[in-house]
């Protein structure tokens, strides 16, 4: 993502969807980009063996729906328009899915932006079943934007793994220093760089048999060679000489994650949600899937060049 030019804002009847408006207006108004606003109606379906009765109530209720969603959309078209951004909406009925990704691929839209949906009471995700699959199946850039963090970013964290023999994630970690270093510049926010590295299988049981002193000259060796990589992706990022500060943490990937975001009351979070060649959709190793059930700030994902969602298949 070069920059934020085109944004699509995907309202839907869970949740409040002002605070992704105001985030999309505030990233707009900053680069100057035109955002859409895409209501969707989720259309229940009748009960097996319903009657004609039963069906003709079903339809007046989505259309009900559908006036209540118009209403909305036309609120927030005016709010965006009075913050002086150029946008334009429409209500479409359908899974949300389905036609929130759709509408994102043909419009050719740099970024997604949509609020949390609301959850059930006592869910421990922190994002609602559409946000996940979103996360797992839109192809694009996605903001899940998580009401109560500050108009104002202050702190950005990107989640990279730059390691040279694993091009895919390589090349993702450049593009997403690239947005995450937009998006601090654009907001103004401090920038802050995640790399959490081990040894080539480590924490199997063979490395309980060594002491300490036997491992630390590893170690180091280790932690220079991802030092290399980080340098390395910052230079082509274009952020050799940048502001930031760098964490690199001897510790699983998903752990090192939710640990920095909390201890460093991080607004936003960077990550990649990455595809595996031939399983479209899955999250390598889980890491995304476990660090996105935990923690409660801002999210904005991105996959692979190249990556294909199941729902355009």
């Amino acid at each position: 993502m070069t920059g934020f030019r085109r944004l699509l804002v995907v309202v839907t009847d869970a949740g409040d969807a002002a605070p992704a408006l105001d985030r999309a207006v505030g990233l707009c108004r900053a680069s100057g980009g035109v955002l859409t606003v895409l209501g969707i109606v989720d259309p229940p379906l009748p009960a097996p063996g319903a009657d004609g009765a039963e069906a003709a109530a079903l339809r007046r209720a989505v259309a009900r729906e559908r006036e209540l969603l118009d209403a909305r959309v036309d609120a927030l078209l005016a709010t965006a328009r009075a913050a002086g951004v150029a946008a334009d909406g429409k209500v479409e009925t359908g899974l949300p899915l389905q036609v929130a990704i759709g509408t994102a691929v043909r419009g050719r839209y740099d970024l997604m932006v949509k609020a949390v949906d609301d959850r059930a009471a006592g869910a421990r995700a922190p994002r609602g079943p559409l946000d996940q699959s979103l996360l797992r199946e839109h192809p694009g850039a996605l903001w899940i934007e998580q009401p109560g963090v500050p108009a104002e970013l202050r702190r950005v964290l990107v989640a990279i793994n730059p390691d040279p023999a694993v091009p895919e994630e390589y090349r993702l970690s450049v593009d997403l220093l690239r947005s995450a270093a937009l998006v601090a510049q654009v907001t103004r926010a401090e920038l802050q760089v995640l790399h959490a590295w081990k040894l080539f299988g480590e924490w199997r049981s063979v490395y309980d048999r060594w002491t300490d002193p036997e491992l630390a000259p590893l170690l180091g060796a280790t932690l220079n060679r991802h030092v290399g990589y980080v340098d390395r992706a910052l230079a082509e990022a274009g952020l050799a000489e940048a502001k930031l500060r760098r964490h690199l943490v001897h510790q699983r990937a998903s752990r090192a994650i939710i640990d920095t975001v909390r201890a460093e009351a991080i607004d936003l979070l960077v990550m990649g949600t990455v595809g595996r060649t031939g399983i479209p959709g899955f999250l390598i190793g889980n890491t995304a899937e476990r660090v996105l059930g935990e923690v409660e700030c801002s999210v904005l994902t991105r996959k692979p060049d190249g990556f294909a969602s199941p729902v355009l298949a």
